[in-house]
């Protein structure tokens, strides 16, 4: 048998990775990636722009001045003294209190469920959120690049956990008086969880519980107990990333409305140990070209290292992943389903259904100076960057002037003066 080719071996190891899902008409990692191509002239035009403004911003590249022997080749930083004065007056709204969020009930009986969400949602940003450093990131990224882009999601981890659970026998319920007292008790615990949870014996929960079940109005009674297997919740929180423009494509034809776009994919650099970590969610990693889907291999992600740096081995080596969100006809009815899928390379390592209760592309995006029918926005460089050109060539102008007229220079007729009296010179004495 004549032997393959790495690129045909690459080809074979691809096709050999089994379908993640049972659905009809699976889509495969090429077919995902003609959306990613399709948008890629949108993005880089829109990421031509980003470029620029942050040249603008750290007067880097093309937007310092020429240095010319002899001339000045200062640049005030304009742009960047405007953007330091916005950074603190958007910062301090945010951080300037512990209470962001302030929810209202709706209706009368929406009270006691508001109370609780406002709780809620002002521990979360306190607590389970890095708030300080979200803000600053969130106001940086707006200001700097006219467009902020955030990934929202939700962290949680269980662990399982067996526990000693009460063994209970149902009766059926003889009087008028018990059934009253169920439907009471069912009652509290739809206007008042709190309540319920703190006075109603388990005994009585366990029959609440039964009639939500069956319609059966019964009351229990403790036979015994027995060990059950339960999952333990040890991290259960919202999460929320400033995400790079550059490593961002949204479908080109939603306009300005994000809710509109048919599909968004996010690149983000990954390695095997942490795929590893949710094996309920990542598949197919045995099938991955580890060795050829590192950040040098895909020049159009900004990686978060500068530097290049990587590592050697398998497990820790970081590659590029493209996370895809939008939506597909997988069943072949002509029905687009939203789904979620991530690939390395060609190889799907994920595809399923968005889990998400809303079905959207988690996607928020912000604009600083709004573009009419633009989906992302403009900074303050846009605006201001004739000014910093200007203020450049008035500054470097002057100085050039006030160097050329009081450079304190001398001369002297060739052998004016012989060593002794060229010294009393220099001291200042009589010569």
């Amino acid at each position: 048998m004549q032997d393959l080719s790495d690129e045909e071996l690459l080809k074979a190891k691809v096709l050999a990775a089994p379908p993640i899902t049972d659905w009809v008409n699976e889509p495969t990692a090429e077919k995902l990636q003609e959306d990613l191509v399709a948008a890629k002239p949108s993005h880089d035009s829109w990421v031509n722009k980003v470029k620029e403004w942050n040249d603008l911003l750290r007067v880097e590249n093309n937007k310092a001045p020429t240095k010319i022997k002899g001339r000045s080749s200062v640049q005030p930083k304009l742009i960047r003294r405007q953007n330091e004065w916005r950074y603190c007056a958007l910062s301090e709204p945010f951080l300037g209190s512990d209470k962001l969020f302030d929810v209202s009930p709706v209706t009368f009986e929406d009270a006691h469920s508001a109370e609780q969400n406002d709780i809620v949602l002002n521990y979360q940003f306190r607590n389970k959120l890095n708030r300080v450093k979200l803000i600053d990131s969130m106001v940086r990224a707006v200001c700097d690049e006219g467009s902020l882009i955030l990934r929202t999601g939700w962290k949680r981890i269980t662990v399982p956990e067996t526990i000693v659970v009460p063994v209970y026998n149902y009766l059926q319920v003889t009087t008028p008086e018990e059934v009253e007292m169920l439907d009471a008790t069912l009652a509290l615990k739809s206007s008042n969880v709190r309540e319920y949870n703190e006075t109603i014996p388990d005994e009585v929960k366990a029959a609440v519980d039964y009639l939500e079940e069956t319609g059966n109005y019964t009351f229990v009674q403790q036979i015994g107990e027995q060990e059950q297997v339960i999952e333990k919740v040890i991290d259960n929180r919202p999460t929320v990333t400033v995400l790079n423009p550059e490593n961002v494509y949204i479908d080109p034809s939603c306009g300005d409305d994000i809710d509109k776009a048919h599909f968004a994919i996010i690149s983000f650099e990954t390695s095997k140990a942490e795929l590893l970590k949710e094996p309920d969610i990542y598949k197919n990693l045995d099938y991955v070209n580890w060795e050829n889907n590192t950040t040098n291999d895909h020049p159009d992600h900004v990686s978060m290292n500068r530097d290049n740096f990587n590592f050697k081995d398998r497990l820790r080596k970081r590659v590029i992943a493209y996370e895809y969100w939008g939506f597909y006809d997988v069943h072949g009815d002509n029905t687009l389903v939203p789904i979620v899928a991530t690939w390395i390379g060609n190889v799907l390592i994920r595809l399923e259904e968005n889990p998400f209760p809303d079905q959207k592309i988690p996607l928020e995006i912000a604009a600083y100076l709004p573009i009419k029918r633009e989906l992302m926005g403009e900074p303050d460089a846009e605006l201001l960057k004739d000014n910093q050109a200007i203020v450049g060539a008035l500054t470097r102008g002057m100085i050039d002037l006030m160097g050329r007229s009081a450079n304190g220079q001398q001369g002297f007729a060739k052998n004016f003066l012989d060593v002794v009296n060229r010294n009393r010179f220099n001291n200042g004495q009589d010569y």
